[in-house]
């Protein structure tokens, strides 16, 4: 395998392809994100990748039940007040890729619904990200592949038929990247032992810069992993590196490039994360006797609903019951 983004290659005989996450690092300011690229570009990433969602794209704007959050790094708050808090202002994409583009390094995003795809198209945009919540929304993964343009997926809540699925794109650009959906990721949930193949590098939510060493001293294609300012209430500090913390790594991954081993690449077994995964829930009240559609279903964050992998069957199937918005859809509400 070897695929171009903008000039720099990813293969076995290529250098690592190291991508600094902004993910919610810029704390909704602009000079934040500005600061970031450029950081990137300092300490010898090859590229940046941001996050197209919105709260509205994301989840539904209720603050109980499924959508309230009790435990993990971000208890305390709704799916819909941590969207608000954390996600990137689109207007600032053009910007953000005019400036990654004039120092000569890539800037592309995660795209975490068909509308955020649809935006970024609009632009010169050189690949895509699809993240391990997202990896059931079918028609998604349909739409980025149907770009041709490289898309790199993360594999944290793959099932074996997500895999097999991903499979049957027959994409030539393709990249599987290994990932644990849990943030941070402890050291026991890492399991680079799990039985399964051909993944071409990691997407990092450990603590430090081990594990992308480790991984990149055994051949990983690719090495995702966060960076921040080291300042701010940002909601990934936790898993972040600094600038000097980065550029520690990439002096590290670089220096071990001679050694030439080979990397065992993995299909790892799934870690959920159900409060970030989507699924299927009411969007708009529904009665007895209605049929389901676009209008009145959708996949969103939780992930307690119908599985996402379900939606395009369950469309045009008749509500056997009551169900108020917010509901998560389950199989018997409907036939």
């Amino acid at each position: 395998m070897v695929i171009t983004i903008n000039n720099q290659y990813i293969g076995d005989d290529c250098p690592c392809y190291i991508i600094s996450e902004m993910s919610a690092n810029h704390c909704q300011r602009f000079e934040n994100s500005v600061e970031l690229i450029k950081s990137a570009k300092l300490v010898g990433a090859n590229a940046v990748k941001v996050q197209l969602y919105t709260p509205g794209t994301t989840t539904l704007p209720i603050e109980t039940g499924d959508f309230y959050m009790s435990s993990g790094l971000w208890k305390g708050v709704s799916l819909w007040r941590l969207y608000e808090k954390t996600y990137m202002p689109w207007e600032w994409y053009p910007e953000l890729l005019k400036l990654a583009e004039s120092l000569e390094l890539t800037l592309f995003p995660t795209v975490l619904d068909l509308t955020a795809l649809e935006f970024a198209e609009k632009y010169d945009t050189p690949a895509y990200k699809i993240a391990s919540f997202e990896i059931g929304d079918r028609g998604l993964l349909k739409a980025v592949v149907a770009t041709g343009k490289p898309v790199f997926i993360s594999t944290g809540c793959a099932t074996t038929d997500d895999f097999a699925f991903i499979d049957s794109l027959n994409s030539p650009t393709i990249i599987l990247l290994h990932c644990v959906s849990e943030y941070p990721s402890t050291a026991s949930a890492l399991d680079l032992d799990a039985a399964c193949l051909d993944l071409d590098g990691i997407s990092d939510h450990t603590v430090g810069i081990g594990f992308p060493i480790l991984c990149a001293i055994n051949g990983a294609l690719v090495v995702e992993k966060h960076m921040w300012l080291g300042t701010g209430d940002c909601a990934d500090r936790e898993f972040s590196l600094t600038p000097g913390e980065f550029k520690t790594m990439v002096d590290a991954i670089r220096g071990t490039e001679a050694a030439g081993l080979e990397f065992e690449k993995r299909r790892g077994q799934a870690h959920t994360g159900e409060n970030f995964q989507r699924s299927v829930y009411v969007a708009g009240d529904i009665k007895k006797g209605d049929v389901l559609t676009r209008a009145n279903i959708r996949l969103v964050r939780p992930g307690y609903g119908l599985d996402p992998r379900l939606y395009e069957d369950v469309l045009g199937k008749t509500a056997t019951m009551d169900m108020p918005y917010g509901t998560a859809l389950k199989e018997t509400y409907y036939q």
